[in-house]
């Protein structure tokens, strides 16, 4: 098979091109760095350089992924943030130890599992109520006097909508939920009685 080349007039190919660049320079900046801090910073900067490391490798795989299919490569992102925003949590845990933060152990498995939980479930308004009360509760307990938990909610008419979506249908060659040629059949529902919406996805093999 003949060699693809990144074609000029291809602006997402070359976007992919200039940010796994921009993550290779910044891995060699902070391993360069790392060594002249003082040494409570020296492992942040390392995990910061594992991060852009890994990520750089990434970018470089879906540039190639999109030069020959022409298609956003979903499972190399997927990877990707499953190796890097736990390290992010883990240099932002690092960070505040580094800067004097009274953290313990505890707060370091909070903020583990909660970073996979956010991660693979994608959205917080996946849970059932209960749990979501639950969630939101023991990361409370878990502040400091004064402290404040950050969400991007949905807001009533957005989740309204997306269970009002009409039935739809899209082919793809690869993607996240089959390896194979496939066909994915979506239909939405809004359920009055939960105020809840809820999306149905078949996957069709075209093997």
């Amino acid at each position: 098979m003949d060699k693809l080349f990144l074609q000029s007039g291809d602006f997402v190919g070359v976007t992919f091109w200039l940010v796994s660049i921009a993550m290779i320079a910044a891995t060699v900046f902070f391993l360069y760095e790392g060594v002249k801090v003082k040494p409570q910073w020296r492992l942040s900067l390392l995990v910061a350089g594992l991060v852009t490391l890994v990520a750089g490798v990434h970018y470089d795989y879906m540039r190639d992924y999109w030069v020959v299919e022409q298609a956003t490569p979903i499972v190399y992102r997927y990877i990707d943030w499953l190796i890097t925003v736990p390290l992010l949590m883990i240099e932002f845990y690092i960070i505040l130890r580094a800067a004097g933060a009274a953290l313990g152990h505890g707060s370091f498995v909070r903020l583990l599992v909660g970073t996979l939980v956010m991660l693979i479930f994608g959205e917080f308004n996946v849970f059932k109520r209960e749990d979501a009360r639950l969630i939101l509760s023991k990361a409370h307990d878990a502040l400091k006097p004064g402290g404040k938990i950050l969400l991007e909610p949905h807001t009533f008419d957005a989740v309204y909508e997306m269970g009002n979506q009409p039935a739809s249908w899209y082919s793809a060659e690869n993607e996240l939920f089959a390896e194979n040629p496939h066909l994915c059949l979506m239909e939405s529902f809004w359920d009055e009685e939960q105020f809840v919406a809820i999306e149905r996805y078949y996957i069709v093999d075209g093997v």
